[in-house]
């Protein structure tokens, strides 16, 4: 009897060894990330890495996403579109790979030309997305949702209750900030908003914002893309030093030009990230990739290892199956992430919470 129960026991070791050896077979999930090659990008894209990679060791540590674990494949691209596009179907038809991460902005219409349908793609560029037959999903708000959160903060925080939109640009770009802005603004139900679409020389644009500042308003947004410099500076011509609200691209502008023109009272949108918060998720996080990489996670790090969690996941709930994902996704409202409650919508955009900062400030 004794004898019998040593064989049973010796069995059951030898099973387990022998599945513990099949699980080790078992292939990684492959997430791709796609990175610019170009000096400026270097601290960024080791950000990025940084922060994936702290995320997707942790999940493995625990218990990876349905027996498997998962795994970065990294790429920096430069060159002409044919050898970008290599790297991308060598991602999707050779490894296989379902979710992609990219900062490149050629990224999103080379994917398209590949035709493939089958395939999640995280990206903050969003350029003839109609055109793309497949799931792109933001990682930060883009300019719709930041026009939107934008409209909301002009009220909730400036208490603004009667605001002038000017934009100088049809573009498709400068229309879905428009449209997100109007939406946030009117959603809280305490203020009116006008919108001109501003054109000429500058005698006409002098007299025009005259017009505007006659109305008693107390809040200007300008929406333009190119040259805002000499809108702002025209508007301070005309007497107006109100309060000011612009897109984040067109703050980056404003910024390199800051000596030159008056930016007090203009704001745009950032992140409402506060890496030295003592919010306990924030704290937490911050001691593992201390204690990893000698340094504070930043904002780029921190909203990459967001990502590397709800891809975990998605994944462990839908596998790998592109259009169940897509149908999840859509629907993710306020998961509980480092930067903040994170919701996905059905057409690809994404809510973090915002906060407005100046333009420029000499602190």
């Amino acid at each position: 009897m004794k004898k019998g129960n040593q064989i049973f026991f010796l069995v059951i070791i030898f099973l387990i060894i022998a599945c513990q050896g099949c699980k080790k077979d078992v292939p990684p999930y492959e997430i791709g990330v796609i990175l610019e090659c170009a000096p400026e990008s270097k601290e960024f894209n080791e950000s990025v890495k940084r922060g994936i990679e702290i995320g997707f060791e942790e999940i493995n540590t625990i218990k990876g996403v349905r027996g498997r674990m998962l795994q970065g494949v990294y790429t920096e691209v430069s060159g002409d579109d044919s050898s970008f596009i290599a790297v991308i179907e060598e991602m999707v038809f050779k490894k296989g790979i379902k979710v992609i991460i990219s900062h490149d902005k050629k990224t999103p219409q080379l994917i398209s030309s590949i035709d493939s349908t089958n395939i999640i793609l995280f990206s903050d560029w969003k350029d003839c997305i109609e055109r793309i037959p497949y799931s792109i999903y933001a990682i930060s708000p883009r300019l719709k949702t930041e026009g939107t959160l934008l409209g909301r903060l002009a009220v909730q925080e400036l208490m603004s209750k009667r605001a002038f939109l000017i934009r100088t640009s049809d573009e498709r770009k400068a229309t879905l900030f428009v449209s997100g802005f109007e939406r946030g603004y009117v959603e809280e139900g305490k203020g009116t908003i006008n919108t001109i679409r501003l054109a000429g020389d500058n005698e006409e644009m002098a007299g025009m914002f005259a017009r505007i500042i006659s109305f008693n308003v107390d809040l200007i947004v300008i929406v333009t893309f190119s040259e805002p410099s000499h809108l702002i500076r025209q508007l301070r011509n005309s007497g107006y030093h109100g309060r000011v609200l612009v897109p984040s691209t067109t703050a980056m502008l404003l910024q390199r030009d800051h000596d030159a023109i008056d930016l007090k009272n203009v704001f745009y949108a950032v992140p409402d990230y506060n890496p030295d918060s003592k919010r306990k998720i924030i704290v937490n996080f911050q001691d593992r990739f201390k204690i990893k990489y000698s340094k504070k996670a930043n904002y780029a790090a921190s909203v990459h290892y967001d990502l590397a969690e709800i891809i975990a996941y998605f994944l462990e709930i839908n596998g790998d199956d592109v259009h169940r994902i897509h149908k999840f996704l859509g629907k993710i409202r306020d998961y509980r992430a480092v930067t903040g409650n994170t919701s996905y919508y059905p057409d690809g955009e994404v809510e973090k919470p915002m906060r407005l900062q100046p333009v420029w400030s000499k602190e």
